[in-house]
C-alpha cells in the first residue's frame, strides 16, 4: 500500500513538472506590442541598412477596374506609381473616354485628386478626396511606396493598437488599428499582417455616413446611391512577395470598394493591379507630385 502510494506521488510530481516545462515554451503572448509587431514587419520588408538605402520606388504594371456590381463592364490600361520619401503619384491611362483612368497625388503637403470627367470622380477618387489622410499618410499601396507610414509612425504621430489574431479570410492575421494624426473622423483603418512572416497582406477601410456620399460637386462618385447614408468599405490586398534591390516587396495589390446604401442600391468595383516591374531608387527629379 505505501508502495502503490510513494509511486503515485512520484508520477503526480513527474506530471505536474512536465505541464510546467511545457506550458513555459508556449509564447506569452499572442498580441504582441505595438513597437515588437512594427519591428517585425520592417525587419520582413529588409535589413535596416537596405530600407535606409531606399529613396524612391517606381512601381509599373497596368490596372483593370471591374463593375461587378451597382454597373457593367471593365476598363483598363497601364498605370505608374512613383515614392519618394512621403510624396506620391499614381496615374493610369485607359482608352475610354467616359472613363479615361485613375490618378491621385500627395506632394508632402497637399493633396490633388483627378477627375473622370469635370466635376466627377471614379469611386476610389473619391474616397481619396474625402479621407485625405489615407493619402497623407501614405497609407495607400502599403509597403509598395516609399511612403509607408510604419517607416516612421512615430515621428508622424500617428498611434497603432495591435488588436490581437482575427480572422479575414479564412485566415488568421494580426490585426492593427491605425490611428493618423490628422483625420481619421468616422473612418476606421485595419492594418493585418502574417502572424509569421510579419509581411502586409492586407488594408481594411471602413466608414459609415449618415447621409448620402457624393451629394454635393465636390462630393460626386460614379455609380452614386440613394440617400439616407451608406456602409462604405474599401479593402487592399497584397500578395506575391518577391525581392526587390534586397528588398521584400508585394508583386499583386488588389482594392475593392464595396458601399451599400442604407437607402437602397449598392456599388462594388475592383481595382486589380497586375505589376510588371518595381525599380528601386529611380532618378525622380522631374517629376512633380502634383496633379495639373
Amino acid at each position: 500500500m505505501r508502495r502503490t502510494t510513494f509511486s503515485f506521488s512520484i508520477l503526480l510530481a513527474l506530471a505536474i513538472a512536465l505541464a510546467g516545462f511545457a506550458g513555459s515554451s508556449v509564447p506569452a503572448s499572442d498580441k504582441p506590442k505595438a513597437e515588437e509587431l512594427v519591428a517585425k514587419h520592417l525587419d520582413a520588408i529588409g535589413t535596416a541598412e537596405a530600407r535606409a538605402a531606399l529613396k524612391s520606388l517606381n512601381v509599373q504594371g497596368n490596372l483593370m477596374t471591374k463593375f461587378l456590381r451597382g454597373g457593367t463592364g471593365a476598363a483598363g490600361g497601364p498605370f505608374a506609381m512613383v515614392s519618394t520619401g512621403h510624396k506620391i503619384l499614381m496615374e493610369a491611362k485607359f482608352s475610354t473616354s467616359n472613363y479615361p483612368g485613375e490618378s491621385y497625388a500627395f506632394d508632402g503637403e497637399k493633396k490633388t485628386i483627378g477627375f473622370i470627367t469635370p466635376g466627377q470622380r471614379s469611386q476610389l477618387e473619391d474616397f481619396l478626396n474625402n479621407n485625405g489622410e489615407v493619402l497623407a499618410d501614405g497609407l495607400i499601396g502599403g509597403a509598395l511606396s516609399t511612403a509607408w507610414p510604419l517607416y516612421d509612425w512615430q515621428a508622424r504621430n500617428a498611434r497603432i493598437d495591435v488588436d490581437g489574431l482575427k480572422k479575414v479570410d479564412g485566415k488568421e492575421l494580426f490585426r492593427v488599428s491605425y490611428h493618423p494624426r490628422h483625420g481619421g473622423g468616422d473612418l476606421k483603418i485595419y492594418l493585418f499582417f502574417d502572424p509569421e512572416t510579419f509581411r502586409h497582406v492586407k488594408t481594411i477601410y471602413t466608414q459609415q455616413s449618415q447621409s448620402q456620399m457624393g451629394s454635393s460637386a465636390d462630393r460626386s462618385s460614379v455609380g452614386g446611391l440613394g440617400g439616407g447614408g451608406s456602409n462604405l468599405t474599401l479593402e487592399e490586398d497584397f500578395g506575391g512577395f518577391a525581392p526587390v534591390n534586397k528588398l521584400m516587396l508585394p508583386t499583386q495589390w488588389t482594392l475593392k470598394y464595396n458601399q451599400e446604401g442604407l437607402g437602397g442600391g449598392s456599388t462594388l468595383v475592383e481595382f486589380d493591379m497586375n505589376i510588371d516591374k518595381i525599380q528601386a531608387n529611380p532618378n525622380l527629379s522631374s517629376v512633380t507630385f502634383r496633379l495639373q
